[in-house]
């Protein structure tokens, strides 16, 4: 699981499609349809949660917490 912006998303969701292992994106309300869309096309779970940020990164903290492969 990654917070991104977009970036670095895409980063961990090629990577995660190379290796064969799941990748969750969680994403700001206000990223891009495109960028949306070329992480589904590498494979990656998209969360859109969060105004800003900080808020998407906090959802991922609990994500991460509730996780039972954590």
């Amino acid at each position: 699981m990654i917070a991104s912006g977009g970036n670095a998303g895409l980063a961990a969701a090629v990577a995660g499609r190379v290796l064969g292992v799941k990748c969750t994106v969680f994403l700001p309300m206000n990223v891009s349809t495109d960028t949306q869309q070329s992480l589904r096309k590498q494979g990656a779970e998209v969360v859109t949660i969060g105004e800003v940020y900080s808020e998407t990164l906090a959802a991922l903290r609990d994500a991460v917490k509730t996780d039972a492969n954590g």
